[in-house]
This record gives C-alpha cells, sequence and structure tokens, in this order.
C-alpha cells in the first residue's frame, strides 16, 4: 500500500530522523512509539502529505484512500447536525444520493432516456451499498463513543473541543477508508469509549498507523511497531510491550558490547603508554596503535536518562485546604453539579473519575478557582497555594520565547544553570532549551506546562489529565515527584496505571454529585463490586419477603390490560398488517422498475415507466402516511393501558 523509502527531514539543523525506510501493507496495525520530540508527529504527518521530507521519497498505491486525525485536532465551529455531518462520511453514499435527487427533479420536466439510465445505474449502486445499515452503523458508532441519541440532533458548535474530536474519531471510522493514521486517538476518551475504540479497530480491515503512549491500548489493537530507538526508525514484528522488551535486550547488549571493547582499548592503550618509548618494543607499539585504529568504537545512544524530579519543601497550608458547602454549578440551563459537599484536607492525594461530561473538569475548575460557582459556597483554608493544570494550558504559552524564557521568571531565586537542570529533568537538553515554543511538539508543549506549574511553591494541585501528551519515560518521572510531594493534590485522570500509587482517595463524579472512596483505584473498584453484590441481596430479601396477594392481584390486573389491549386494537392490527404486505408488494415493483431503467431497450415506446415508477412512489407514500397514522393510534393505546397507575 505504501512504500517509505530513506526518508530523512531536519528541525534547527539537527535531523529528527535519517534516512527511514518501511512498508505499509494491507490490513497492518502498526503502532508508533518513542520519546516525545523524537519525530513520530512529524513522521506521519509527512504520511499524511501536510509536510516534504527532505530526502527520500514516498509511494502510495493508486486511489489509496487515507484518513488522518492530527494530535492537536481542532475543528470548524458550525451549526450542522451531528448525524448529518457524520454521514457525510461516506462520500460514495453522500453523493450519489444527492445526484439521485437531482436527477429525479429534472425528470419531472425531462423524461430523457440517458437520464432514466443513469438514474437506474445510481439506485443499482445505493442499493448495494445500503445507506439504512449504512445509518444504523452511525448509531452505533456514535453511542459507542459516547454520545446518546438525544446528541444526534445537536448542532456541532453546542460540544465541546473533546467531543468534536470523537467526532472526528466516528468521521473516520465510517469513510471507509483504506489505512488510518491516527495521533493520540484516546487523549479525549474515557474508559468506556477507549474500549469500544479497540474493539472497533481490531476489526477494521484497512491498515492502521497509531501513535499512542497507552501500552494497553497499542497492545490490544497494533501487532507491529515502529519504534523511534537507538538513534534510528525500527519497524518490529510485535506489539508496544514486545518492542519495549526488544528495546531493553538491545540495550543491555549494546552496553556489555561497550563495556568489553573500552576494557580491550585501556588495555591496549596501557601496553602503548608503557612500551612507547623502548625501542625494542617499537614493532609492538606500532601494531597496536594501528589495532586502535581499526576499532570500530561501539556507540551508546543517547539513552532514556533515569530522572529524579523533586518538589521544593512547599510552604504548609491550613489543615482544611479547601471545603465545598452545597455548591452546584450550571451552565445557563444546563445543570452540571448540584449540592456538593467535599472537604479536602493537607495531604490528601485524591483521584477524581467519572464518564466524560460528568462534570471532573468543572469540579477541578472551582476548586482552582477559574470557573465561578453557581450557588453555595466555598472557603479556602491558610495559605493555600494553588497550581493549576488543564488541558487547554498549552495554548497560553508564548510561542515567539524559547523554552528557557518560558520559565525563568516563575522563580526568582533560581539560576540559569538551576532552571535549565530542572529544564533536563523534563527531557529539555543543551541547546534544546534556546528552541522557540512554536516548533515544539504537543507532548513537549505539555510537559513544559507541567514544569512551569511544578516550579510555582504550590502546595495545592490541580491536575486535569497531566499525562495526554506524556510519554512513558515522562509519566514515570512526574509520578515519582507526585508520590514524594508533601502537599494536596487532586487529579483528573483515567489513567489507572498512572494515579494508583499517588491517591490516598477517589472522587467519583456521578449524576450531578460526587461520592468520596478512601483507597486507589483498586480499592475503589473492589468497593464498587462489594456494594453491587449488597445491593443485589438487598433487592432479593425484598422481593422474597413481599406480600403474596399482593403479587397475585398484580398479575391478574395486568391480565385484565391485555385482554383490554387486545379488544381494543384488533381491527387497528388488521389493517396495519395488511398495509405493510402492500407497501411489501408495492416496493418490490418498484425495485423492478428501477431494473428496467438500466435496460431501456425492453422498454416498449408506448410504456412510460418513470410514470409508473412516480405513481409506485405517490402509493407507497400513501401507504406509508396512512400506516404512521395506525401506528401512532395503536401507541397511544398501548401506553394509555399500559402506563396507566394500577390504581
Amino acid at each position: 500500500m505504501v512504500s517509505v523509502e530513506n526518508i530523512s527531514i531536519q528541525l534547527s539543523g539537527e535531523y529528527l530522523f535519517h534516512s527511514v525506510s518501511f512498508k505499509i501493507n494491507q490490513s497492518d496495525k502498526i503502532g508508533i512509539v518513542g520519546p516525545n520530540g523524537c519525530g513520530k508527529t512529524t513522521l506521519i504527518k509527512i504520511l499524511a502529505g501536510e509536510i516534504e521530507p527532505e530526502d527520500g521519497s514516498i509511494n502510495f498505491q493508486k486511489r489509496l484512500k487515507i484518513g488522518y486525525l492530527p494530535q492537536d485536532y481542532i475543528s470548524e465551529v458550525s451549526d450542522e447536525i451531528l448525524f448529518d455531518e457524520v454521514y457525510k462520511s461516506n462520500h460514495e453514499i453522500f453523493n450519489l444520493e444527492k445526484k439521485e435527487k437531482e436527477i429525479l427533479n429534472e425528470l419531472n420536466s425531462n423524461q430523457n432516456k440517458s437520464l432514466l439510465e443513469k438514474l437506474g445505474q445510481i439506485q443499482s449502486r445505493l442499493h448495494q451499498l445500503n445507506p439504512e445499515l449504512y445509518k444504523a452503523e452511525i448509531s452505533k458508532v456514535l453511542i459507542g463513543l459516547g454520545f446518546s441519541e438525544e446528541d444526534f440532533k445537536r448542532k456541532l458548535s453546542e460540544f465541546s473541543g473533546g467531543w468534536r474530536v470523537r467526532i472526528a474519531i466516528a468521521k473516520l471510522l465510517l469513510a471507509n477508508s483504506d489505512l488510518l493514521l491516527l495521533d493520540e486517538p484516546t487523549n479525549h476518551l474515557d474508559f468506556d469509549s477507549q474500549e469500544f475504540l479497540i474493539s472497533y479497530l481490531k476489526k477494521f480491515k484497512g491498515a492502521l498507523l497509531i501513535i499512542s503512549h497507552d501500552t494497553h491500548f497499542l497492545n490490544s489493537v497494533t501487532t507491529k511497531t515502529l519504534g523511534f530507538s537507538f538513534g534510528k526508525v525500527i519497524l518490529y514484528d510485535g506489539n508496544a510491550s514486545d518492542f519495549y522488551n526488544y528495546q531493553e535486550k538491545k540495550r543491555s547488549q549494546l552496553l556489555n558490547e561497550f563495556k568489553n571493547q573500552q576494557k580491550k582499548i585501556r588495555h591496549i592503550e596501557k601496553f602503548i603508554e608503557r612500551f612507547r618509548y623502548k625501542a625494542t618494543k617499537a614493532k609492538q607499539v606500532q601494531s597496536r596503535i594501528k589495532m586502535l585504529e581499526k576499532i570500530e568504537v561501539v556507540e551508546i545512544p543517547d539513552d532514556i536518562e533515569v530522572i529524579n524530579f523533586n518538589f521544593n519543601n512547599v510552604p504548609p497550608s491550613g489543615k482544611i485546604v479547601v471545603k465545598l458547602e452545597n455548591v452546584s454549578k450550571s451552565y445557563e440551563n444546563f445543570e452540571v453539579l448540584k449540592n456538593i459537599n467535599l472537604q479536602v484536607d493537607r495531604g490528601d492525594k485524591i483521584a477524581v473519575i467519572g464518564l466524560n461530561g460528568s462534570g471532573k473538569s468543572t469540579l477541578a475548575k472551582i476548586l482552582a478557582q477559574t470557573e465561578p460557582i453557581t450557588s453555595g459556597e466555598i472557603k479556602f483554608g491558610h495559605n493555600v497555594i494553588t497550581g493549576y493544570y488543564s488541558q487547554n494550558l498549552t495554548e497560553e504559552l508564548d510561542l515567539d520565547k524559547t523554552v528557557l524564557e518560558t520559565v525563568e521568571h516563575i522563580d526568582p531565586e533560581k539560576t540559569q544553570g538551576q532552571l535549565r537542570k530542572f529544564l533536563g529533568c523534563f527531557l529539555f537538553h543543551g541547546d534544546e532549551v534556546f528552541k522557540k515554543v512554536k516548533v515544539l511538539s504537543g507532548g513537549e508543549k505539555s510537559r513544559l506546562v507541567l514544569l512551569k506549574i511544578l516550579l510555582k511553591k504550590s502546595n495545592f494541585l490541580i491536575l486535569d489529565e497531566p499525562t495526554n501528551h506524556l510519554d512513558i519515560q515522562s509519566k514515570k518521572i512526574l509520578q515519582d515527584a507526585l508520590i514524594d510531594y508533601n502537599g494536596t493534590i487532586v487529579i483528573v485522570s483515567h489513567d489507572v496505571d498512572f494515579i494508583n500509587p499517588i491517591v490516598n482517595k477517589v472522587i467519583e463524579v456521578k449524576n450531578k454529585t460526587i461520592k468520596v472512596y478512601w483507597g486507589n483505584l483498586n480499592d475503589f473498584i473492589q468497593k464498587k463490586e462489594l456494594e453491587k453484590v449488597n445491593n443485589s441481596n438487598i433487592n432479593s430479601k425484598n422481593e422474597s419477603e413481599r406480600n403474596l396477594n399482593e403479587r397475585k392481584l398484580q398479575r391478574r390486573i395486568e391480565a385484565e390490560k391485555r385482554q383490554k389491549f387486545y379488544l381494543l386494537t384488533k381491527n387497528l392490527k388488521e389493517k396495519i398488517n395488511h398495509i405493510e404486505k402492500e407497501i411489501s408488494n408495492l416496493e418490490n415493483i418498484k425495485k423492478q422498475l428501477e431494473i428496467l431503467f438500466t435496460q431501456p431497450e425492453k422498454v416498449s415506446p408506448d410504456r412510460n415507466i418513470y410514470q409508473e415508477y412516480k405513481e409506485v412512489s405517490q402509493k407507497i407514500d400513501s401507504y406509508i402516511e396512512e400506516w404512521t397514522n395506525l401506528s401512532e393510534q395503536y401507541s397511544k393505546i398501548e401506553k394509555e393501558i399500559f402506563n396507566t397507575s394500577s390504581n
């Protein structure tokens, strides 16, 4: 499908990657892994046609359909309806239906044979594509990604940026592409939506190329890995975990080779130094010198540095950090949180979890005082200094500043040397501190924003999805730092592996309210399972204690309702069945006429099949209208009888 041959690209005079070659075959499922800033996003942009490589070439299969989700996806805000916008994803169905309407309108005034033939061809192709099945697939994908059926009729402009990313994913899944290029597709998905996407991509018939730092996601979907490692780009036959294991073995092997070679070099150098000035050993010395010159030195690539980021001792806050009393939050008429009561104490490390849209980020904003409350009261304790990270803070960076300039005024007590050391902890080494912010990758910007917050002497950290753009090593650095942090933390995250070792409380946001659980995520899951068991036992006990006479009475009432319903709807049901048969017969006639549109030579000159088609269509419409009215009557009777209280 795609052949990449010796492509290279530079950034600020240094190669991001050099002479990279690999092939993407049909149905390949490939994950792309490597540290932030190594060139993963640049590579996928080259494949998407957004950037040209400096050297090399890329050969695409003819008529290859490519779908692309960029890391920093920003959609146009429009008043298009969600379902209608997603429906356009299958361009062939959308364009064929549009053309069909145009021809039908033209045939009203001009019964041209060529138009009839073209109409037949279009309708034959639409029959193959099955638009009704496509509509069902749209519903399946949208619901799987967390949308409700009520959302289908909402305008795109009513959805937040995160939900518009989900819409973009839905459109890509439904666009019938041959190759999907996905850059961090899970950043805005909750657990359920991630699992749906995993299931869908596993069944996807085309090829996939996915950038992700979520090992679970990559392991579930991909079977090959394009790894940025040891200064090269390697296509490895295995998933992400397989590649990391290979990488570790390769690193260990290289290190052993390097140590053995250095030992040999030191031995030779020691001999040369010892006998350099002895005439009797001159020949052996020259031989050793030539031997040294011929040695091909084993080079150890820049390894992933083992980094420890330590918070400075932060000033202690009061015992109570913040207290919410009957706090509610609404956006116009939409209520997000209702009568929330919460106390955060000094030293608490809290995970906030819940479905997307449940109010997790809103709660974080309220605690960070970046969002006003609608009602209630919020009280902060003594000497509380807040540091707040949100998913949108990278947009507030000054693009024209350098990395170093971005952080140098945060803490006046720190020297430039100290700041460069901290930047090194977050993988900004050497001259990288002089890079302009505008040339940084999404992950690098996220690391820079996190560092800005961590450099502040905050004793109350509120972090909203801090790991979305972090690679595995960066997540480990942040995780270790937060475990040792002696302040108070609230973290909104769906990354279980990241938050589990950090937190000692869990807040579940659900149905506009919250519930606090002691312990980490594992403890929370166990308690939720126990709650389900207890609720089940209570329900079973209540069921067994019900009055037998009441159950008998209820059964008699239900039987009377069914008898009444049968008598009132008997004639209606017969009429509905008759109309359904008529519609089915007329649909068959309509299909036969559509076939004749493509075979005009079989139609006698005195026969006007277009007029027949029009009359049949009108009859079908008339029957459907009658069927709708009768069905509404049937449903109304059903609702009146079975939804009426037995009292």
